[in-house]
């Protein structure tokens, strides 16, 4: 899905955090006159809210509520909301389109060159060398994603490598299309770990490993030494 398929659907955006202003932002940019709901679960929503358009943007507070949300055509989600919650798994069933700040930034990028990282240990340390690297040799290197800015912040001409770092929360529903799949992506290890956020142990494994069947062929390093991979 692309940005341009939001325009004049019920869109509303999960969390309030750096990846739900940087939606909000890109999207009150690219449709100026469209309502947008935007759900919060926070005690006390950020300051940038105060920004929402009143005749425009609706904010609403406190858990998320499963029939609200099933009211909706897309939600965009932040990463730290799981799909895996009863209130999102029911929307999801009832055909709500989900979405996220990386996928549409991947759809809307076909052509950013881009390195997606990730590993249950090391992806900040290896994101940031490899960033390094590519800066040493001459490149516009970035990093962004999980580290660094949200994607949906980014105008990809800003550099000519992307080095992304992408956790769990990010890679389970990860959905760029066939054409913007990353350039190279790397897993450096997997152990278990936010498995009440997967819902076990099983659902972390095959969200982590989404990435590698996004790889294109020939595009997928892995850490041989690492025995689970």
């Amino acid at each position: 899905m692309q940005i341009s398929e939001l325009g004049g659907r019920e869109v509303a955006i999960l969390g309030t955090g750096a990846e739900g202003y940087a939606a909000w932002r890109r999207l009150r940019e690219r449709f100026p006159r469209q309502p947008l709901t935007l759900y919060t679960e926070a005690e006390q929503p950020p300051g940038w809210v105060q920004n929402l358009e009143p005749d425009l943007d609706r904010l609403v507070t406190g858990p998320l509520d499963g029939d609200r949300l099933r009211r909706h055509e897309v939600l965009l989600r932040s990463p730290g909301i799981s799909p895996y919650r009863d209130a999102l798994s029911g929307a999801r069933e009832a055909g709500v389109i989900f979405t996220s700040g990386s996928s549409l930034w991947l759809a809307e990028n076909p052509g950013a060159r881009t390195i997606a990282i990730t590993g249950t240990k090391g992806k900040s340390t290896t994101a940031a060398l490899t960033a390094h690297l590519l800066s040493a040799c001459g490149m516009r290197a970035a990093v962004a994603g999980n580290i660094g800015r949200p994607l949906l912040e980014c105008d990809a001409g800003e550099a000519d490598w992307w080095v992304i770092e992408l956790s769990s929360y990010q890679i389970c529903d990860l959905d760029c299309g066939a054409a913007a799949r990353p350039s190279l992506v790397g897993l450096l290890n997997l152990s278990d770990e936010h498995l009440d956020w997967h819902r076990g142990a099983e659902n972390y494994h095959r969200d982590k490993l989404r990435l590698a069947r996004l790889a294109s062929p020939g595009r997928l390093l892995v850490n041989h030494r690492d025995a689970f991979l």
